[in-house]
């Protein structure tokens, strides 16, 4: 009978062994982002969810998916352990403070837009000084302004709250992904016809990524998830 016993123990510690290699809740998390991760009618939608959550089923970690504002999604991601990045620019100075998963995107472009009805044209970077700049507070395109020593940075927690500052005339440029002026302008009901692209401004890799202070095995579990799905072909981006 305790042969029995012991038996039973071990079956059922292997089988919680195969449904999760960590026993705490790993949060993933971005801020809303059309097409790739957005919460929509209480759901949480995009590319870059999809792709999270399988890599997250296939590693066997349990998770749970938010959306937030950027500036605590990047905050929290440096500081916070057990707490994935789902969207997250790759740069060289970000690069030593995060465990890198893999792209959730094909490369991504972000430029200057402003209104079609605008009379002004911008012919490089340095002519964008003299315009006020609407940027996402705490992100890349805020960064990317600061260190051209822009002073005239007007920062909100949403991309479609840019839409609306650019179509109310409250900046005269928007430093944005290419896809998101789309997508954000159909969800303020406004027509994205009425913006134009001024000039380019920079192109970069998003990746999944998790913060220094998340126990490695949990990392290399999600790193070679990933990499399975990859192998699969399984992990595709539109």
């Amino acid at each position: 009978m305790k042969r029995f016993k012991v038996f039973r123990i071990l079956l059922i510690f292997f089988a919680f062994t195969q449904t999760s290699v960590f026993a705490d809740t790993i949060t993933v998390a971005c801020s809303q982002w059309k097409p790739h991760y957005y919460q929509e009618d209480g759901i949480i939608k995009g590319t870059g969810y999809e792709i999270a959550k399988a890599v997250m089923e296939q590693a066997k970690v349990v998770a749970e998916f938010q959306v937030q504002p950027w500036k605590r999604v990047y905050i929290t991601g440096l500081n916070k352990a057990n707490y994935m990045i789902s969207c997250l620019g790759r740069t060289p100075e970000r690069e030593p403070f995060f465990h890198w998963i893999g792209p959730v995107a094909k490369t991504i472009h972000y430029n200057f837009y402003k209104l079609k009805k605008s009379k002004f044209t911008v012919k490089s970077h340095r002519d964008i000084l003299q315009y006020r700049v609407g940027v996402m507070r705490g992100s890349l395109t805020q960064n990317f302004m600061e260190n051209m020593s822009h002073e005239d940075i007007h920062g909100v927690s949403r991309a479609e709250q840019l839409i609306k500052l650019l179509k109310v005339g409250r900046v005269d440029l928007i430093l944005e992904a290419t896809n998101v002026i789309e997508h954000e302008s159909k969800t303020a009901n406004i027509d994205p016809d009425i913006f134009e692209m001024a000039t380019v401004g920079y192109e970069l890799s998003i990746n999944m990524a998790v913060g220094k202070k998340t126990p490695l095995s949990v990392v290399q579990a999600i790193q070679e998830a990933y990499k399975s799905l990859e192998m699969d072909g399984k992990i595709t981006f539109p």
